[in-house]
């Protein structure tokens, strides 16, 4: 359902009220730098979803690009780690812009340091960060940049199968000017705070320091490393320290140069010389019971870099 824009007259409908004559408006689920997320229901198709609006104050030119440039590269994307996009259109009552996605029904992802449980359970207590790595990856070898990842864009499913589930994004492709207001909460990379333009390493930047989160609850301010985790073994949080450390590099050429390396890195810290291993037999199950997904449509192979940043990219294309 697309209808035509028009001149906009009033702040999006209250609960109750239909929106249009497919969505009805439950509650508001948050909001963000230029637009406010609210719980529908489609009464088409009969399910739940997230409809995402643009507030009254935002609507400008490239506030209205912005968010259709979310939804046409979401409505692209097919992975288990990423909301699916629904549908684009204009409210009826104020002609506001809106797309609608899937609702993940679940919970942010929860601070650090780990409590009793996930001290015996550590791997179990990292996989939301692989899956957020996965999520990155697959968004990466597809040339998309996510630069809005924080705490609350991380959701971990009510549906186990699903893992932790990325559901908001800041979407910017090589070529695209690249102009987008940061929330006070986003875990942006130095190098783009001082004005430069975004890579992918950008990206690695604020999963590292959503990684520093979960282990230790740090979120604002300079990032301070943790030398060990309450409950783990010492050897493991020395080697997620270097991990970190290379990840939150002030550099962004030091860093991680794909998310997969990222992610192969936290799995390798479990494993010791000689096949010994800081992960629990349990947990070792736990991760065999989770393979990486790469989602649908198949995308390239990570490769080494082409000089552009990019995976897979050639230098020719």
């Amino acid at each position: 359902m697309v209808a035509s824009p028009k001149s906009p007259s009033s702040s999006p409908s209250p609960k109750g009220l239909a929106i249009s004559s497919r969505y009805l408006m439950l509650r508001k689920l948050g909001s963000g730098g230029t637009g406010s997320v609210y719980l529908v229901r489609d009464q088409l198709a009969n399910r739940l979803a997230a409809l995402k609006v643009l507030r009254l104050e935002r609507l400008d030119p490239g506030s209205q690009a912005r968010l259709q440039q979310e939804f046409s590269a979401l409505a692209n994307l097919n992975h288990p780690r990423l909301a699916a996009a629904y549908d684009f259109g204009y409210t009826e009552s104020n002609h506001l812009p809106f797309f609608t996605r899937e609702y993940i029904e679940g919970t942010p992802l929860a601070p650090g340091p780990p409590d009793a449980r996930a001290q015996a359970r550590p791997l179990e207590f990292l996989q939301p960060g692989l899956d957020l790595l996965e999520a990155l990856q697959y968004l990466h070898t597809h040339e998309i940049l996510h630069l809005d990842i924080h705490a609350g864009n991380l959701i971990a499913a009510s549906d186990p199968g699903r893992g932790a589930v990325l559901i908001d994004f800041g979407f910017w492709r090589p070529g695209a000017l690249f102009s987008m207001p940061f929330p006070s909460h986003a875990l942006v990379a130095p190098e783009l705070l001082e004005g430069k333009p975004p890579s992918l390493t950008a990206d690695i930047y604020s999963a590292g320091r959503l990684l520093l989160y979960r282990l230790t609850g740090q979120y604002e301010g300079e990032p301070k490393l943790p030398r060990e985790i309450p409950g783990w073994e010492a050897r493991l949080g020395l080697r997620l320290e270097r991990i970190l450390g290379k990840a939150l590099h002030r550099d962004p050429a030091q860093r991680f140069q794909s998310a997969l390396e990222f992610r192969e890195a936290l799995l390798e810290a479990g494993r010791g010389e000689g096949g010994s291993s800081c992960w629990p037999d349990r947990d070792r199950a736990w991760i065999r019971s989770r393979p990486l997904r790469s989602g649908r449509p198949e995308p390239r192979a990570f490769s080494s870099s082409s000089g552009d940043g990019w995976p897979g990219r050639s230098s020719s294309r």
